[in-house]
């Protein structure tokens, strides 16, 4: 909190050397960190010995590959190169991913843990909102021109903003109403 350096590492790479890292997240209680690497898979590190917990799968990342863990820390979810994935984190059991997977660019849980937001790539330029575990599509937000690449959650996960690179969206999560749109331009 006093801005002093703890420890610092750098993940090894697919052959051994060190590898740049895309997206990192941390889990709610502070004990692992998942990295996705630029060549390889979705990682979990133990943040007290700075070991490898376990490898999770995917391939690599893009500048704008997330990973984020559910607010309980029991899952973990990844939009890596290769798509969306999402793991338990206890065993590194594989919920969503595969080949072919989603293509998504964002993905967020919400605070409560009721819900896994994900910008789907397809056709159209979707937000789904399923059950924490992906198992469950509860509703669909339509309407943006271009892939999401930014969804964010209010504090009380009430909201959903959703971002792509025209427009920034925000929606009511209970009832999927658009409530506001605003255009992005540069500065």
């Amino acid at each position: 909190m006093e801005g002093n350096l703890i420890h610092a590492f750098q993940p090894p790479g697919a052959l051994g050397f060190p590898n740049e890292v895309l997206g990192i997240g941390i889990s709610p209680d502070g004990t692992v960190l998942a990295t996705i690497p630029f060549d390889g898979p979705v990682k979990l590190w133990d943040l007290m010995e700075y070991d490898l917990v376990r490898e999770l799968g995917g391939t690599g990342g893009y500048d704008t590959s997330d990973i984020a863990f559910s607010p309980d820390g029991q899952l973990v979810a990844s939009d890596a190169a290769t798509g969306l994935f999402l793991w338990k984190t206890l065993d590194g059991n594989e919920l969503l991913g595969g080949n072919p997977g989603i293509n998504s660019m964002a993905m967020a849980f919400s605070p409560d843990g009721r819900f896994l937001a994900y910008g789907e790539i397809g056709q159209k330029f979707d937000v789904v909102l399923s059950s924490p575990d992906g198992t469950q599509k509860i509703r669909t937000l339509t309407g943006h021109p271009a892939p999401v690449g930014i969804l964010f959650f209010s504090p009380d996960g009430s909201l959903l903003l959703s971002s792509d690179w025209v427009e920034t969206r925000i929606w009511q999560v209970e009832d999927g109403q658009l409530i506001y749109i605003g255009k992005n331009a540069c500065p």
